[in-house]
């Protein structure tokens, strides 16, 4: 009979996992107020795909599984988080199915607390009467390190000597204008949707108020994504 020529084929065994990727953002222990952050990572070697494992608990009891093909992933407003402490970690695949170890684990918080900024002066109690400058003292209920003198807008009126004495503790002189029948000044922190008073008098009334951020709708689920290889 005829001799079946020999056919020759090659498989390839890939059995080496890609490295493991190295966490970038948002930083270890850094606090954001974006419910849906970018997860971001550096690019592994071989990596076709990569896992997010995502929690509120350190120990990664119930984490939200993510896969993607970018070294980054971008919570949707579908998958926001609530207020509060969050851990992550990142594997990289193969198209083969090997895994690398997952990374050290990253935390940031989330914090969707309003603050609150009181003034007070020692020189003038709230609606009472005064006829010179006063120092102002704004206290926030939390610190801030981007409250600045640009942020107080005075009409009729000057504001000088601003100081941060604290993270939560500012002071500012303002003086009234000599020749004003009304002056005002406002402390403004951010995106205003409330704001508390001090009013003295000064010839007519000068009035200071600081507005407090506003809070956020939040909502969160958790997705199934598909495993490495398997491109929807």
């Amino acid at each position: 009979g005829n001799a079946a020529s020999a056919v020759n084929d090659t498989i390839v065994l890939d059995s080496v996992a890609p490295g493991v990727p190295s966490l970038a953002s948002p930083a270890d222990g850094s606090s954001t107020n974006d419910t849906t952050p970018t997860l971001d990572w550096s690019d592994s070697s071989g990596a076709t795909s990569y896992q997010v494992m995502y929690d509120d608990n350190s120990g990664f009891s119930s984490p939200l599984i993510l896969n993607t093909y970018n070294a980054y992933y971008t919570l949707t407003s579908m998958y926001s988080s609530t207020a509060g402490t969050y851990y992550w970690k990142v594997r990289a695949g193969d198209e083969s199915g090997n895994w690398s170890a997952l990374s050290s684990a990253f935390s940031f918080t989330i914090d969707a607390t309003p603050p609150t900024m009181t003034l007070t002066s020692s020189a003038v109690a709230d609606g009472g009467t005064h006829n010179a400058a006063v120092t102002m003292t704004f206290t926030s209920s939390e610190a801030t390190s981007n409250f600045v003198a640009g942020d107080i807008t005075a009409t009729n009126a000057s504001l000088s000597n601003w100081t941060a004495v604290s993270p939560t503790t500012y002071t500012a002189t303002i003086t009234p204008s000599s020749s004003a029948m009304a002056g005002s000044s406002s402390a403004m922190a951010g995106r205003a949707t409330s704001a508390g008073f001090l009013m003295w008098n000064w010839n007519s009334r000068t009035t200071c108020m600081a507005p407090a951020w506003g809070p956020w709708p939040l909502k969160h689920h958790k997705p199934v994504m598909p495993a490495p290889g398997q491109r929807s």
